[in-house]
């Protein structure tokens, strides 16, 4: 098959292997851009505001650093890890928590996975697990 299109197009059997050699991996690399993109191209949540009505009593979890905690009234500061599902990416932010009972054993430093309940606008930390170090 290569020889009769070689013949048809006057052009050698070799020049044709290249080009399709060429062709075939120009091809090859613009699927796996395209690809690509179709991954990125996936809408994101918006934060809390937007999406209130969606989330309200849904509880969702995170994990992060305890930077700072506050007894009055009880509240956590943490430097968590994004929170994909509401469209919050990693920061340090001042939580309520709902029980002052769930910050008995919890220390400036420690590595927690806690559960956040968000309520319309309003959020706040009803569970608190230490990470293992």
């Amino acid at each position: 098959m290569p020889r009769f299109i070689s013949q048809f197009f006057k052009i050698s059997t070799g020049k044709l292997l290249k080009w399709s050699v060429i062709l075939s991996l120009f091809f090859s690399a613009e699927m796996a851009l395209s690809q690509s993109r179709l991954h990125y191209q996936q809408p994101v949540p918006q934060a809390p505001g937007p999406m209130a009505p969606k989330i309200k009593g849904t509880i969702f979890s995170a994990s992060g650093m305890v930077v700072g905690i506050k007894d009055k009234p009880a509240r956590l500061v943490i430097k968590h890890q994004p929170i994909k599902a509401v469209g919050w990416t990693s920061k340090t932010k001042d939580f309520p928590v709902a029980d002052r009972s769930l910050l008995k054993n919890i220390r400036k430093g420690d590595q927690i996975r806690f559960d956040i309940r968000f309520e319309g606008q309003k959020y706040t930390i009803i569970d608190i697990e230490h990470f293992k170090k």
